[in-house]
């Protein structure tokens, strides 16, 4: 089995946005007088808004609610958010070696396509990327249609593709997608990331030539 693509998640695994996210979701439930407690919200992320606000708010949900709070949450992240983002550490390095040994490289996230702008204008890495697809507004993980989606925009075979993700959902994702997983430990711990094929707790903690080489003998 030969890895030719790359499928990187965004919140968490490019850049760290798990304290931001919480902070607008807590402001937003406290508006409606309910506690956040951030263990929980773990289990959110990943989600794309229909998914989180089910989870969160514990009850169905329906679209005009999704649009109104989903719009007003994002925008609070987003302004919490501005002037924080950096790249998480070893990422430069792996976008590096992955488009100097030709692998093929998409974003896939749940993230709204203004979350994404907001990355590419403050980190300068939209250049790397040959896909991106954002589920906001499709089917969210643990459902596997953003990472089958950007497979398919990069023209990969699903068993060819490497899912680079954070979260519990989107590990799952991965593995209903018939991809292999690296998972890194930004917002949960290895012991919740057993599906992944491979956890390291940061990427600068291994080189991706390494770390290809042994998925690849799986």
């Amino acid at each position: 089995m030969i890895i030719r693509g790359i499928l990187w998640d965004m919140d968490g695994v490019l850049i760290d946005t798990t304290e931001a996210h919480f902070e607008a979701w807590r402001q937003i439930m406290a508006e409606q007088n309910m506690e956040l407690d951030r263990q929980y919200f773990l289990g959110a992320l990943g989600m794309n808004n229909i998914g989180a606000i089910e989870y969160l708010f514990r009850r169905p949900t329906n679209l005009h609610e999704v649009d109104a709070i989903g719009k007003k949450k994002e925008g609070l992240f987003r302004k919490i958010l501005k002037g924080r983002i950096n790249l998480l550490p070893g990422v430069q390095e792996w976008l590096d070696y992955f488009r100097a040994n030709g692998f093929l490289q998409a974003v896939a996230t749940s993230a709204p396509w203004e979350n994404i702008e907001t990355l590419f204008d403050e980190t300068g890495i939209r250049h790397y990327f040959q896909a991106i697809v954002s589920a906001y507004e499709m089917p969210g993980k643990p459902d596997p249609y953003v990472f089958l989606e950007a497979a398919k925009r990069i023209d990969v075979d699903v068993a060819e593709c490497l899912v680079i993700e954070d979260s519990t959902a989107g590990v799952e994702a991965a593995r209903r997608g018939g991809m292999k997983c690296l998972a890194v430990e930004t917002s949960n711990p290895a012991g919740k990331l057993t599906q992944a094929d491979f956890v390291l707790y940061r990427l600068s903690d291994q080189s991706p030539r390494e770390v290809i080489a042994q998925i690849e003998k799986q």
